[in-house]
């Protein structure tokens, strides 16, 4: 072979039957090597790949590439001549295989948060992040309802910060609608926001003064007023 080692590149996604390369060895008996026999013996898994024309050493592809399931491929290629024996040399084919943005983003299942209404704004209160098996996308996070202003998320770590005051007799919860996109795809999830109370209100009477009567003629213990105390 001209070559120990040839290195190729095939895209996932292409159709069956996309070039990759081309092998070519030299038969030294002979002037003319175009009577070479070539074959992949080794490392073509699914049968992904297959030479166009035995005598051609040209290697097409025989299925649609997935780089999910496989990113590298390792061929062993021979090449025999019509001699008697006929001899056989040897070469090694490397076939990366290159991504594509082909999937879309996944959220694992969220889980409540719990947040204490005393919790100060800018206080990180969690991560949210999305999965993607395609290699090279960086993903990308927002809410899809930008009303909630009393959060804040970071654009690309996915981090969940407090961005406002809070208070449980105001708001006992908050549902979340955060986005990931790779710029192909988008992926949505919820997760809510659970506020906790906090012992910050004093109790106060309904009235700041309260008129009791009372008479000689009562029998003790007798009730005088009633005061009552709200929130």
């Amino acid at each position: 072979f001209t070559q120990n080692i040839y290195f190729a590149r095939a895209w996932e996604g292409n159709n069956k039957g996309t070039f990759v390369t081309q092998v070519m060895a030299v038969d030294g008996d002979s002037i003319e090597n175009d009577r070479l026999y070539y074959q992949i013996v080794d490392g073509n898994h699914d049968g992904a790949f297959t030479i166009d024309q035995q005598y051609s050493g040209i290697i097409k592809t025989n299925i649609v590439l997935d780089r999910e399931i496989r990113d590298e491929y390792e061929l062993t290629v021979t090449a025999t001549d019509e001699g008697s024996p006929p001899k056989t040399g040897y070469t090694k084919v490397m076939v990366k295989i290159i991504d594509i943005n082909d999937n879309q983003p996944q959220f694992p299942r969220t889980r409540p948060i719990t947040l204490s209404e005393g919790t100060l704004p800018g206080t990180r209160i969690g991560t949210i992040q999305a999965n993607d098996i395609d290699s090279h996308p960086q993903l990308v996070y927002s809410f899809m309802d930008p009303v909630h202003s009393v959060f804040s998320i970071d654009k690309f770590s996915g981090v969940l910060s407090l961005a406002a005051p809070i208070d449980r007799e105001k708001v006992d919860s908050y549902t979340l609608v955060i986005s990931a996109s790779d710029g192909a795809h988008t992926a949505e999830t919820q997760i809510e926001i659970l506020v906790t109370d906090v012992n910050d209100q004093a109790p106060r009477f309904n009235q700041q003064v309260y008129t009791g009567v009372f008479s000689s003629n009562m029998t003790l213990p007798a009730p005088v007023l009633t005061v009552k105390i709200g929130r």
